[in-house]
């Protein structure tokens, strides 16, 4: 018995419904609707059905190809400037 719990354990962990793909990239519902209209990614719904399911491993490919990390990723961390701001050229400025 405990087999066959397991299965349908792997077997559910394999989909993600739309409500958790939007969770996993933090935007709506109507956004993943959008992608998934415009065949960014496939899905699947059953007959009769209005539930649609995304496959977890094609979501996460998707995200690794079209996303970055925040503030810009693995780019080395600019240095800020320490000193005064100076002035760009000798022209006379007028105010």
């Amino acid at each position: 018995m405990k087999e066959k719990d397991s299965a349908k354990t792997n077997e559910s962990e394999k989909y993600w419904t739309q409500a958790e793909v939007a969770n996993h990239f933090r935007i709506s519902e109507n956004c993943v609707r959008n992608w998934r209209n415009r065949g960014l990614f496939s899905y699947f719904r059953a007959p009769g059905s209005v539930r649609v399911l995304y496959l977890k491993d094609e979501i996460l490919e998707f995200g690794g190809k079209h996303t970055t990390p925040r503030n810009g990723g693995d780019r080395s961390p600019s240095k800020p400037s320490k000193g005064k701001p100076g002035i760009s050229s000798n022209r006379d400025w007028r105010v």
